[in-house]
């Protein structure tokens, strides 16, 4: 009868820590992210894989990587980019960001052709931490299949809405991750995770679950 009350207990206690780790990580998230603290500039579309493609008035589009992506996974070394005068197909691998040994890949979010590399990104990766939507742009593509593709994209109107569903995938999956990760369980009870950089602090498993569940989908 002992042994079976103290198997009870231990089994109690496992079960209120996963509890405590789940509400601390969403209050973590809740608390230190909250879609208004994330930029969306009028007039742009955005890919679910978090690009945003901005048409000019010339026709081409400028592409980057969005403020919810260069946000959560923070410090940017560098790049490895596809090549001028190369087609790119929407959904289809088009950059990707270095961060120490780790990369991060972003799909293409409209078919076109590469017709220009924004040289300042290349000299300094920062200048896309900085101005996401500004002088961060990466590429400018001339689109082949814009009619089409843009039906794919989300608009401005929509954009919000997206955005407030991808915090509360993101706060899942945070929640889901802490229990499965110790450094992220202890951190989040220490509250010793920053938000901005939020990735940069996690391990190559997560790092690859967060590419998998939000940039390459």
């Amino acid at each position: 009868m002992a042994l079976f009350l103290a198997v009870l207990t231990f089994l109690f206690f496992i079960a209120l820590d996963v509890v405590v780790l789940k509400v601390q990580a969403r209050r973590f998230a809740l608390a230190g992210l909250d879609v208004t603290d994330f930029r969306l500039p009028k007039g742009l579309f955005f890919h679910k894989g978090h690009t945003w493609a901005n048409i000019e008035t010339s026709g081409k589009m400028k592409i980057g990587v969005d403020d919810f992506a260069r946000r959560i996974l923070g410090r940017f070394d560098g790049f490895m980019l596809r090549n001028v005068g190369e087609f790119v197909k929407q959904g289809e691998e088009i950059l990707s960001v270095r961060q120490g040994k780790r990369t991060a890949v972003f799909i293409s979010p409209v078919d076109g052709v590469i017709r220009s590399i924004n040289e300042k990104v290349t000299e300094d990766p920062g200048v896309v931490r900085e101005y996401p939507y500004e002088a961060g742009w990466i590429y400018s593509i001339e689109p082949t299949n814009l009619a089409i593709d843009v039906k794919r994209l989300i608009s401005n109107k929509k954009a919000l809405s997206w955005l407030r569903n991808e915090m509360r995938k993101f706060r899942n999956f945070l929640a889901e991750q802490s229990l499965q990760n110790k450094l992220v369980g202890q951190t989040l009870q220490d509250g010793g995770l920053p938000v901005d950089g939020l990735m940069e602090h996690m391990d190559d498993f997560i790092w690859t679950r967060f590419q998998e569940d939000f940039l390459t989908k």
